[in-house]
Order: structure tokens, then sequence, then C-alpha cells
């Protein structure tokens, strides 16, 4: 090994991101050095003295005239890329923006020719292929790419290591699974060796009794939810994972008229205190008690909401989550874009949860609060890749498993109750208590949906959160929580961020085969 130092490029990425998935480009100029003529996101080298999160941000100024606070910005990725001419190889730290003061402009016209807001997921063709590397790393993980290098000193791979784009063990499986490639991890957990196989136990018949019209496939699937393992849907059935006290429970869904049909799998004594528990859970999660017809009176004198009611008409406002789970959701989805919370959410369950096959479909299931309350931040950042969150989670896996689901119902005011979590601010309490709760007035305000909100409802391209529930309240005095829900949905319909399965047994053989192999 030479005790010499490697030098290298040291340069930062400050990708600016849209709600609707779109970055920023500047287009070089025609006579640039490098990449003349093509697309790049916002960028620079790395100056002496100066941190690379920082260096970030005064790029951002630089070159599109917008100012990025600590706050607003989150580190997701590193790219290292080999200069095969025998010229310094280049480290490029990867940050995202979501939100930024002032109006992005070509500050450097001597530089850039234009601004361009390019859709990550399909890149223009005149995009420089560093910046098509960075969009698919943050579109379809992992967060480190080595690129450029020869085989046989490009590193070994494991689920956080660098896969290529045209790396051909990552299977269109993968992708359409959890929206990036998962690749085989060392067996040192205790879970996800193999998945457990669940028996049929039961067979529940819900009736849906709350008042108006009932769509069971967008009460089940919802296009905007980031794909997990814990549940999958096709356009006649979904199948998904609960835990009931220690027990870990399979459940397929569908529906005839407007009765639901759960078919009830397990691997232990289905006592009927918990026969009862799933009953009365299932009810709550897809709300099927929950009065629809004031609803879709009150919505269809709104012209902004026509389009959505008409397509989404009878959606329950569902969430299969407890209490806890959907307080992690909440947590994971923090400052953050839906690419990096999937991969989050993924090293959580891979780590701490069950992997379980019943009804020919291998899924993920939560873990408890008790399974995971004993892992420390250190582990949670490093090895979960969880970043500033692995602070809170510990906080939030010891409230819940010190509070029973009916102790939070007790408390009345649930947005209250759970902000005496160390790491829960008003976001993510309202994000609990708009789906655990399912109180159709609240609805979470984050910098995705809010702009979704603006557009739909302000004709404006941003509002501030206050601004975007006052109009809903306006609107939609008593289910404010109801219409953003009706309005996020709708975006994302035409490309949902995790699309239903194709009908087939070939499709739920792909579907296990990815899911199964994190676990090998």
């Amino acid at each position: 090994m030479s005790d010499s130092p490697h030098p290298l490029i040291a340069d930062v990425a400050q990708v600016l991101l849209r709600t609707n998935g779109a970055a920023l480009c500047v287009r070089r100029a025609l006579d640039a050095a490098l990449a003349p003529g093509q697309l790049t996101v916002v960028g620079g080298h790395l100056e002496v003295g100066e941190p690379l999160d920082h260096a970030a941000r005064r790029e951002a100024m630089e070159e599109v005239g917008v100012l990025i606070t600590a706050d607003q910005q989150e580190f997701c990725g590193l790219i290292h890329h080999h200069d095969s001419d025998g010229g310094l190889d280049r480290i490029t730290a990867v940050f995202v923006a979501q939100s930024w003061t002032g109006e992005p402009y070509n500050a450097e016209p001597h530089k850039h020719e234009g601004l361009f807001w390019v859709p990550m997921e399909r890149p223009s063709p005149d995009c420089h292929p560093y910046t098509a590397t960075i969009f698919h790393m943050l579109t379809h993980g992992p967060s480190y790419r080595a690129i450029n290098w020869p085989a046989g000193r490009r590193p070994v791979k494991s689920f956080f290591g660098p896969v290529t784009m045209a790396d051909p063990q990552v299977s269109d499986a993968e992708h359409e699974l959890f929206g990036g490639p998962l690749r085989p991890m060392a067996a040192t957990q205790e879970h996800d060796v193999n998945p457990r196989t669940l028996d049929h136990t039961d067979t529940l018949e819900l009736p849906v009794t709350g008042d108006g019209p009932f769509n069971a496939l967008h009460t089940f699937w919802k296009p905007s939810h980031y794909a997990t393992g814990l549940e999958a849907h096709t356009e006649s059935c979904s199948w998904r994972t609960f835990r009931v006290s220690d027990l870990v429970v399979g459940v397929r869904l569908h529906a005839e008229d407007r009765t639901v049909i759960a078919d009830i799998y397990t691997d232990g004594d289905f006592k009927p205190a918990y026969r009862e528990e799933l009953t009365r859970r299932l009810i709550s999660s897809y709300g099927l008690e929950e009065d629809q017809a004031a609803f879709a009176e009150l919505a269809s004198r709104v012209p902004a909401m026509r389009e959505a009611l008409a397509a989404l008409g009878g959606m329950r406002q569902s969430c299969p989550e407890d209490h806890f789970e959907i307080a992690v959701i909440a947590l994971l989805l923090q400052n953050v874009t839906i690419g990096r919370t999937a991969q989050m959410t993924r090293n959580l369950l891979v780590h701490y949860g069950r992997l379980v096959h019943f009804d020919g479909i291998t899924l993920r299931a939560w873990f408890t609060p008790d399974e995971i309350a004993h892992v420390s931040p250190e582990t949670l950042k490093e090895r979960d890749r969880l970043g500033f969150r692995a602070k809170s989670l510990p906080h939030y896996a010891a409230y819940f498993r010190d509070h029973s689901t009916e102790d939070l119902k007790a408390a009345g005011n649930l947005m209250e109750a759970v902000q005496e979590i160390k790491g829960v601010g008003p976001y993510t309490a309202a994000v609990i208590a708009s789906h655990a709760s399912r109180d159709p007035a609240v609805f979470g305000i984050d910098v995705w949906n809010r702009k979704i909100l603006a557009r739909s409802l302000l004709n404006a391209d941003d509002a501030a959160p206050e601004t975007v529930m006052t109009r809903l309240n306006e609107l939609f005095p008593g289910y404010a929580g109801t219409a953003g829900l009706y309005l996020v949905e709708h975006e994302y319909l035409t490309n949902p961020v995790a699309p239903l399965l194709r009908s087939g047994p070939d499709a739920l053989t792909a579907w296990n085969a990815a899911l199964e192999q994190t676990g090998t």
C-alpha cells in the first residue's frame, strides 16, 4: 500500500427539488470547458476552509440567487468518480433542498444560458451523465455511487454499496417494488433470513356502514404512498401485515359491493381478543364507518375539487399503521425526499422488522416499540442512515411503549399529547393526529403537499403553511384533512410513487424474489 496520500477533487451538488420531482438545472454555455451546452445541477468546487454543506449553499446563491438555510438542507449521498485518463478522481457530496428563499434566476449569465426544471425520473437526454447519475441515486438509491471504476477496483457491493445505472443485477422488479435496488445483506440480524409462513386462520366480513360512496381501490391503495414492503396492491385485492400484540398477522383484502372481505393469516394462537382487536383496527384503518356523504356534498360545490372527486370519490382516509408506526413514518418524512424516506424505512424494517409469507406473497411487518427501544442512536445513525432522526427514534419508542392506544385516546387532544415526545413538533403531531386518529379536519402540511395545495387552491406555486390551511378550512369546514388528502392523491394518480402490481403469478414471483433477497 502506498504511503503517499491520494489527491482528489472535492465537489458539491445542491439539488433544488420541486414537489413534482423536478430538479433545477443550469444549461452551461457552449464555450464552457466542462459539459458545454449540457444541463447540470447547481454545484461547484469546495473552497479552502469551507465545509461541504456551506459550499453547497454558497453555490446555490452564486448560480441561481436563492438562500438555503442549514435547516432546509439535507445531505443525501456521495459519488466517487474515477478519471480513467490519469487525471484526479472526484468526490461529490450531494445535498437536497425542497424549500428556499427567493425565486431562482440565472445569476451567472456569462457561464450559463438559462435555468430548466428537469424531472429526475426522466432526465433530459442533454443532461450531463454526472447529473443523470445524481438523479438516479436520489430516486432509486443507494446513497453512495462509485462510477467509472475498473471492475477489479470497484468496491464490494452491499445494501449501501455502489450500483451503477447499467448494473445488470438490478432488476425491474426491484425498482418497481421499492423505488431503489435492494442489495443482499449479511444475516446478522435476528429476522429476515427466511420468511416466516403464516397460515389461514379466519375470515372477517366487514360491512361498510358509513354514508356515501365507497371506493375500495383507493381506500386500500394511495398513489402518494411510498413503497415499504408492508403492503401490496393489485386492482382487485390488497395484502397487508399488522402487529396485534406480539402476533404478526397477514391480511388479504378485497371488496364485494359494500362488504370488505378480510382473510386472516397468522403463525400463532389467534385468540378471540386478538380477533376483536383486529376487527376494530380494520374498521378504523380503512374508514368503514366514515361518513363520506357530507364531504362529497361539500366538495362537489368547489371547482378545484371536482376532478379529484370524480376520480377518487368514495376514497376513505386509510391508515393501517398504529400510533407508533405512523409516528415513525412522520419522523422519516421530515425534510427529505421520498426516495430517502423509503431508504430509511427499508433499513429499519430489514434490521428490526419481520419477514412473512402468506397467500402467495411475501411482506415485511413492523417492529414494536419494545423491539427497537434498546437500539442506540449511534446504531440508528450509522447502520440505518437516519441522520438527525436517530436521536429522536428512541424517545418515540419509549413513549409508545409506555402509552397504550387507549391512553392516547383518553388524552383528548392527540396533537398536544404526542408533542410531549422529544423531537415531535407541530408538523409531525399533525401527521400522527390526522392519520392515526382519523380526524377529517386535521392535515399535516409539508413542503411537498403544500405546493400541490397552493397550486390547486390558491393558483400559486407556493404559499405559507398557515395560508394553505386557512384556505382549506374556508372551503371545506370540518373536512380540511379529507380535502387535502383528495387533492394530493389526485396529483399522484397518473404517476404514483408505488404503482399497482400487475395481475398474475409472474408479478408476485418477482415481488417475492426482490423482497426476500434482502434477508439472505
